[in-house]
């Protein structure tokens, strides 16, 4: 399963550490991301909301870390059993 970041890029779910929310740091001397977010910035045109970290590097995204995790509980979470007229249940 892969984690859609935005701008062409996903991620596979089980290559996922971490994922931050760049807000999170008042200013930049206390953001380890930032020269990363600032290339991203002039190579995108956009502001990260989010970093995704995996095994191999940090994403960035605009996708904000509320969405982000919308998506994945989407993915993970089992959604409650429907019950045809019939009454025999559906799994799904």
């Amino acid at each position: 399963m892969y984690l859609h970041l935005g701008d062409d890029y996903s991620v596979s779910f089980s290559r996922i550490i971490a994922i931050f929310d760049m807000s999170m740091y008042e200013n930049a001397a206390e953001n380890p991301f930032s020269k990363e977010a600032q290339l991203y910035s002039k190579q995108m045109g956009k502001e990260p909301s989010s970093v995704v970290l995996t095994h191999e590097k940090a994403y960035f995204s605009i996708i904000s870390v509320q969405s982000l995790k919308k998506r994945i509980e989407e993915t993970f979470i089992l959604k409650p059993q429907e019950v045809k007229p019939e009454g025999r249940r559906l799994i799904g």
